[in-house]
């Protein structure tokens, strides 16, 4: 699923956390949900979790109008993505000593 990019247009009665209640987006799967809105047109948001148990995070991706034509964030993705909402890492590393002999 992290390897494309998902694009799902969704009935703005659907608010997103009821939505996805039940499914979890990771958080390096880029996923882009599509929403009219009268006054703005078309709202792209984001949307992912850090970890399952988490809750869902949404970030304002652009808009679309008819008129304007499309503005997107000119943040990175791992800009969008810059806090890890308090999870904890488990990480460990390897020392080793590589002797050459020449």
């Amino acid at each position: 699923m992290s390897k494309a990019t998902w694009m799902l247009f969704l009935d703005t009665r659907w608010p997103l956390d009821e939505f996805f209640s039940d499914v979890n987006i990771p958080f390096d799967c880029e996923f882009v949900v599509v929403q009219s809105a009268r006054d703005e047109g078309v709202i792209l948001t984001e949307v992912y979790r850090v970890s399952p148990s988490f809750p869902l995070q949404k970030y304002r991706f652009g808009t679309w109008s008819a008129g304007d034509g499309l503005f997107c964030t000119d943040k990175g993705f791992y800009q969008r993505r810059d806090n890890l909402q308090g999870l904890a890492l488990s990480t460990a590393f390897l020392k080793v000593s590589v002797l050459v002999h020449l």
